[in-house]
């Protein structure tokens, strides 16, 4: 990101008023610092983009999984219960709480117009997606999992179109 000057851009976008949402590892970028003393993403310290009072160490195990969570932000918008799944090395600690998750543990965290957690998939929770882009200013009329079916439907037709593209994909499948 740093680079490139998109944390630049997303420092002054959230000045300017702009959300800003972090998912897994924009999460932990959205903290203080990220420290990676073991080596997961090349080792070392780096500097987040300051917008939540959070910081990362990162671990060497993986956790994997589905997850249930409850929200526990003074968010009414937000609906109270969400799902997802959790794919990460990081713990992160500080913050204000934005879920607890079955197991008891926090996640997320929020501050003004800025969150960020671990669950992924959390948009695609068609009430979650809808209140989050009306809270924007947007609609968020589409139903996820239709447009999901629809997608690949119309990828199916694509590739039984190319019968030798069908069968390329049978053999790396096979």
């Amino acid at each position: 990101m740093k680079e490139q000057g998109l944390d630049l851009a997303v420092r002054l976008a959230h000045r300017r008023g702009a959300w800003v949402l972090g998912l897994c590892g924009g999460y932990q970028m959205l903290g203080e610092e990220l420290e990676d003393g073991v080596g997961v993403d090349g080792g070392g310290k780096e500097l987040g983009l300051g917008l939540l009072p959070v910081s990362t160490v990162m671990k060497g195990k993986k956790r994997v999984g589905p997850v249930r969570a409850r929200r526990v932000a003074e968010w009414p918008w937000l609906p109270e219960e969400v799902r997802g799944y959790e794919i990460h090395s990081g713990e992160t600690r500080g913050g204000v709480p934005l879920f607890v998750l079955e197991d008891g543990r926090w996640d997320g965290s929020w501050g003004e117009r800025v969150w960020g957690t671990y669950i992924h998939n959390i948009l695609a929770q068609d009430s979650l997606r809808r209140a989050f882009l009306e809270r924007l200013g947007g609609e968020g009329s589409l139903n996820f999992h239709v447009y999901l079916d629809e997608t690949l439907e119309s990828l199916a037709d694509v590739v039984e179109g190319h019968p030798r593209l069908v069968e390329w994909l049978d053999g790396i499948l096979s």
